[in-house]
């Protein structure tokens, strides 16, 4: 039930935005800031209960929601989820309070709204044991980057173009792998699915589930060759393209490799891509790093960069049984959240996630 309450706390956080800002203006930022990280603090009594579990312990809610279509409405926090759920809620709660300063006019309403709204859509997705919950809220995280990226102006009228359309391009592939799970597995849930015997019993199938899910983790990630949407996002305000980058679309993409990397770890085309699009995608970084100008050129590179995931012996890696003692287990090189600041300009990314068996 914590789950849901944490939820719950996220979703009125954007209609709070409204009065906030009304009577406070661009100050909003603080308490809606305050409010992720005590929105947060209500998931404790999860997260007490996770660790007292051990190594590929779960929290799980689940609630009767399409009686009909024998659909639940069901949530699950484990070790990896919590790792993107603190991303999500810290780095939101940074970004807020730097937008106090960084916007110097106006009440900034509809940042505020958008952004607070994207935040419950990643929380709300790496919840998700649920399919049909998982591809809505990954759609919502595509609608919110979109409309933050348009309201920049002229200047991200046609970068927010391009971001939609690159980004629901792996919207379609995730939709046509899921309805394919479903199909053949009988169940719209995450867990029972993953167990299912489908994944050993048919490889042509596993195979092309594996590919679709591929297309739409690298579209999110900006992973060769949808790497061009990320540089693009630098049109909008500085504290929209940090929170992209840093906890939100991009970590998104990533989320989804590892969450499916425990059915596809001994798949050959899986890893094939994940190691080969890969290191295409850090060829490109000399590229962006080359053009435009100094400031850009880093925070292009870090861009790209941050999507960037390298995974050896995938078959060592079970996101099934992923726990934070688990998690210890394993050799983490992860470069911490650098902010690069250059007068009024920030950009926090975390810019390569290595995992050794």
């Amino acid at each position: 039930m914590t789950l849901l309450w944490l939820l719950v706390a996220l979703a009125l956080i954007p209609l709070a935005s409204l009065g906030l800002t009304t009577v406070m203006g661009r100050a909003a930022g603080w308490p809606l800031g305050a409010a992720f990280l005590g929105a947060g603090a209500l998931a404790w009594p999860a997260v007490r209960d996770l660790l007292d579990q051990g190594p590929g312990g779960a929290v799980t809610w689940s609630h009767a929601w399409v009686p009909d279509l024998g659909l639940q409405l069901a949530l699950r926090l484990d070790g990896l989820s919590l790792v993107f759920i603190a991303l999500a809620l810290v780095i939101g709660a940074l970004v807020f309070f730097y937008s106090t300063t960084y916007f110097t006019s106006g009440t900034q309403r509809g940042f505020y709204l958008i952004m607070s709204a994207f935040t419950f859509a990643m929380v709300a997705f790496v919840l998700s044991d649920n399919l049909v919950l998982m591809f809505l809220t990954w759609e919502l995280t595509s609608l919110a980057s979109f409309l933050l990226i348009a309201r920049s102006g002229h200047a991200g009228e046609a970068a927010s173009m391009r971001t939609l359309l690159l980004t629901f391009v792996g919207g379609l592939a995730l939709l046509v792998a899921l309805a394919l799970i479903v199909t053949r597995t009988g169940s719209s849930v995450f867990s029972e699915v993953i167990a299912h015997p489908v994944w050993q019993a048919d490889p042509g199938f596993t195979s092309l589930v594996a590919v679709l899910v591929a297309v739409a983790g690298f579209s999110k990630a900006a992973q060769f060759p949808f790497h061009l949407w990320l540089p693009d996002a630098m049109a909008a305000a500085t504290p929209v393209s940090a929170y992209l980058h840093a906890a939100a679309v991009v970590k998104a993409g990533i989320y989804l490799l590892f969450r499916f990397t425990a059915i596809f770890h001994a798949t050959v085309i899986w890893n094939v891509l994940l190691i080969g699009l890969g290191t295409a995608s850090a060829a490109t970084l000399p590229r962006h790093a080359a053009t435009g100008t100094p400031n850009r050129r880093a925070r292009r590179s870090s861009a790209v960069s941050s999507g960037v995931v390298t995974l050896k012996r995938p078959s060592a890696l079970s996101c099934q049984r992923v726990g934070i003692a688990s998690m210890r287990e394993q050799t983490w090189k992860t470069s911490s959240c650098r902010p690069t600041v250059t007068g009024r300009r920030l950009s926090a990314t975390i810019t390569c996630v290595t995992m050794t068996a």
